[in-house]
């Protein structure tokens, strides 16, 4: 932050981040089905988190892409919300940080609880992003994620990928339905295309990949307003330890970054 503040940014960092969140997937989803998955066993251990307080998409995202509550944010739930204040995510401190010598790549299935409009709560993340692709919920963005890849050339990254088929069949169909674990399978599968690309592009191996949800489902439910706080993280960056909050996400990445400065008290200590 007072790198900025004097007109110069920090050296290109060494390492890429691709933060991925698959709406609605709830932890005992995973777990029931991991057996069956590919990509994310690969990738690492399934671990507990939770989410504290509301947990829907727009409330828990903003705990996600902060690290803040809504008494920070702005962002009690998707009924109630300002748009979030500007230089609290994690694009916008980032490039705070780095400026020009880190991409920022915003790539999202759900306009009407992650856009980016000069009206939506995300607007200030999402003007800090070098890409912002914005795309309705049974829209596959896959092809937009391997795209914005392709765009980055050489520059390191930092990248918000989110899918949102699985939240969008635990609607329709319920909580652990057989259409919302098809829904899971095919994520797992298209998460898989995202990492071989970055294999093809020859950045595999200095990607640290985090993926995670925002919220589960009421057990045997339509819904995620109650007993829906279990959710999960699977990495690959053998530095993170046990958790117990999502949002401590936030603080692990931005430790890595070297980003230290922040405007308000850290509410817990990174992963």
């Amino acid at each position: 932050m007072l790198l900025a503040l004097l007109g110069c940014h920090a050296p290109p960092p060494d390492h890429d981040v691709l933060l991925v969140s698959i709406d609605g997937a709830a932890y005992a989803l995973l777990e029931e089905e991991w057996d069956g998955l590919v990509t994310l066993p690969a990738l690492g251990a399934l671990q507990p988190l939770a989410v504290e307080g509301v947990t829907d998409t727009m409330a828990s995202h903003a705990r996600l892409l902060t690290g803040y509550g809504p008494e920070v944010t702005g962002v009690e739930a998707a009924w109630a919300w300002t748009p979030v204040p500007e230089g609290l995510s994690l694009p916008e401190r980032l490039k705070a940080r780095f400026g020009p010598a880190l991409d920022r790549l915003w790539v999202v299935n759900k306009p009407h609880m992650l856009g980016v409009g000069e009206a939506d709560p995300f607007h200030a993340a999402g003007d800090a992003c070098d890409v912002t692709v914005v795309k309705q919920m049974k829209v596959d963005v896959t092809p937009d994620m391997i795209a914005a890849l392709d765009g980055v050339g050489d520059r390191p990254f930092f990248a918000f990928f989110h899918w949102g088929q699985v939240d969008i069949m635990g609607h329709q169909h319920g909580e652990r339905s057989e259409e919302q674990r098809a829904a899971l399978r095919d994520v797992d599968a298209r998460l898989g295309e995202v990492l071989d690309h970055l294999e093809t592009l020859g950045r595999r191996d200095r990607a640290r990949v985090y993926v995670t949800t925002d919220h589960g489902f009421d057990p045997g439910g339509d819904s995620h307003y109650v007993d829906a706080a279990d959710v999960f993280l699977v990495t690959d960056d053998p530095g993170v330890g046990p958790g117990t909050w999502i949002h401590q996400l936030p603080w692990t990445i931005l430790r890595d970054y070297g980003v230290t400065e922040d405007p308000y008290p850290a509410p817990v200590e990174g992963l």
